[in-house]
């Protein structure tokens, strides 16, 4: 056998186990549905969509069944979260958009707002600054639209 073939062979076998798919399914729950990748014990892991009863849903990453990764949680009042998720909880970088208009680009860290971001209100009021457990705390700057400044801690 040529020496080329050795290793063409099975870098090719290789090449199609490792591109299979993985198996979508759709699970119900008393609560929702869910259509995506499980693992071998039937938890959500990998892609996938979880719809709830109420309309609201995530599209995203899971890992062990939790949101974990990166994804789209849309809440049927309106408001969205796009960003990071570790371990079922916003945690990372994200935008958080209510339906007024009002949007937050910044830091999480378990469910709140949490290091530093930019909060700009639906009337055009912006903080810029550092935050903790979903306050505005510490250094930041308002910004207001008509041109004024104001800098603090």
């Amino acid at each position: 056998m040529p020496k080329q073939t050795k290793f063409i062979l099975p870098f090719c076998a290789l090449l199609l186990w490792s591109c299979k798919s993985a198996k979508i399914e759709t699970i119900d729950f008393s609560d929702g549905s869910y259509e995506g990748e499980l693992n071998r014990k039937k938890q959500k892991h990998g892609k996938g969509f979880f719809r709830w009863s109420d309309g609201s849903y995530y599209n995203g990453d899971y890992h062990s069944d939790k949101r974990h990764g990166k994804g789209r949680f849309l809440w049927s009042n309106g408001e969205t979260y796009e960003g990071d998720y570790v371990e079922d909880e916003r945690t990372g970088n994200g935008v958080y958009r209510w339906p007024d208009g009002s949007v937050y680009k910044g830091s999480f860290f378990k469910g709140k707002r949490h290091g530093y971001g930019s909060f700009t209100s639906f009337d055009g009021i912006r903080y810029e600054g550092d935050w903790f457990e979903d306050q505005q705390h510490g250094k930041g700057k308002v910004f207001f639209p008509n041109g004024n400044l104001l800098t603090g801690t």
